[in-house]
């Protein structure tokens, strides 16, 4: 299991990263319970939309290419 894990974190990566900023959007349209909420919600937002452009770019230009040789 650990093997596993070790060989797929940036997919797991990418799976937590994908319900956080789900979790941001979905929220977005209720109020606030502390007052930095929304500040928060957009940097979390952020940086997840962020990194999956950052894994789609590395699956793009790195992954496929040493696939394919």
């Amino acid at each position: 299991m650990l093997s596993w894990t070790r060989r797929h974190i940036a997919t797991l990566l990418l799976i937590v990263t994908g319900l956080a900023a789900g979790a941001v959007t979905a929220l977005s349209d209720i109020d606030e319970v502390v007052p930095w909420g929304h500040e928060l919600g957009i940097g979390v937002s952020q940086l997840a939309f962020a990194f999956v452009g950052a894994y789609i770019f590395n699956w793009l230009i790195v992954e496929r290419p040493r696939r394919r040789h």
